[in-house]
């Protein structure tokens, strides 16, 4: 997009307005100053939102000077759908437009796995709007929807949900989606997608999918812990320790090489596998700490906050990202701005 055009700058200063709003309900005048946009500019861009049934005016507040009317973004302006895909079933949700889980779905996967989603879809979604979907699967899958779409891996679904649950900055994090696959997320700046980690050996033999032996994912993921304890729920394995106290340890001595070769400050567990007692929790950090030279043994392992809701929650906050309020442009008109005052960087 050619930035310094008119007519994209005026839809880059809607995407400001739509993302200032996402934060909280805010006047228009509040508007102009947290963008730094005169005020006429806001009134035509608020106007045209309204308009567009993106935005809603509520009631007006009174103040001490002039009534102020507050803007707030229309939940109802249409929906986002995230789908999960594993290896016996998929899930389904719709979210409105600030991100709230509305309803969702689990079946079976089966031969007509785009037709039962699509079917599915169609009976949440209604009359609504869609603006996008967001699919999970650590998969190289071919999405065949009439929306546009994303595929994201389950790691960075968990990680972009508990960025949104927590409001201190979680920058330097290793996030590690524990469920029936391991997946891994560092976030630096933003958010990358490490799929070395699951396949760090951490044992002499135990035969991976990639073709070697001892990878943390022959080891300790959740499809492997299934055929060992024959258990189906993976939550009901987490919270056996005799079933976790030996992947727990896979899974700290993974962690231990991925903090050294990452630098990450601390680590999230996510995903059903992650709902491991406070015991387990307490061996793994002094594992962990153990591993560590003296200047990284400051390392925690940290809980989700989600817990096993992270994966459609974050993708349903991914999707929206993409497909209402396109924060990747503003991040993009953001590097730009950054290069452009530090052109020797």
């Amino acid at each position: 997009m050619d930035f310094s055009r008119p007519d994209n700058a005026r839809k880059i200063n809607r995407i400001k307005v739509l993302n200032a709003l996402r934060t909280g309900n805010m006047s228009r005048a509040e508007l102009s100053r947290e963008l730094l946009i005169n005020k006429v500019s806001i009134s035509d861009i608020t106007e045209s939102l309204i308009k567009d049934g993106l935005i809603v005016e509520m009631e007006k507040e009174m103040t001490t000077g002039r009534p102020a009317t507050k803007l707030s973004i229309n939940r109802n302006a249409g929906r986002v759908f995230s789908i999960e895909l594993r290896k016996a079933s998929v899930s389904v949700s719709i979210s409105d437009t600030l991100g709230r889980v509305l309803r969702f779905e689990r079946m079976p996967r089966s031969e007509n796995l785009w037709q039962d989603i699509r079917a599915t879809c169609d009976r949440l979604g209604k009359d609504a709007k869609i603006f996008g979907a967001a699919v999970v699967s650590h998969e190289d899958v071919e999405i065949d929807l009439p929306w546009p779409s994303i595929l994201i891996c389950p790691a960075i679904a968990e990680a972009r949900a508990e960025i949104d649950y927590v409001t201190a900055s979680l920058d330097g994090f290793y996030f590690v989606s524990w469920n029936e696959t391991i997946e891994a997320a560092y976030l630096k700046n933003q958010l990358f997608d490490i799929k070395s980690f699951a396949h760090i050996r951490v044992a002499k033999s135990g035969k991976c999918s990639c073709g070697a032996e001892g990878c943390l994912e022959a080891v300790a993921s959740g499809e492997r812990l299934r055929e060992t304890t024959g258990l189906r729920s993976l939550r009901e394995i987490a919270l056996n320790d005799d079933f976790v106290r030996d992947p727990s340890r896979a899974m700290v001595f993974a962690l231990s090489q991925a903090v050294q070769a990452t630098g990450a400050r601390s680590v999230m567990l996510t995903g059903e596998l992650s709902a491991l007692s406070d015991q387990i929790y307490a061996d793994m950090q002094t594992k962990l700490t153990s591993y560590l030279p003296a200047e990284r043994k400051d390392v925690i392992i940290f809980r989700s906050n989600c817990k096993e809701g992270g994966l459609s929650i974050g993708a349903s906050i991914l999707a929206l990202d993409n497909f209402f309020y396109a924060s990747n442009i503003l991040e993009a008109l953001l590097k730009l701005e950054s290069s452009s005052l530090h052109p020797l960087t």
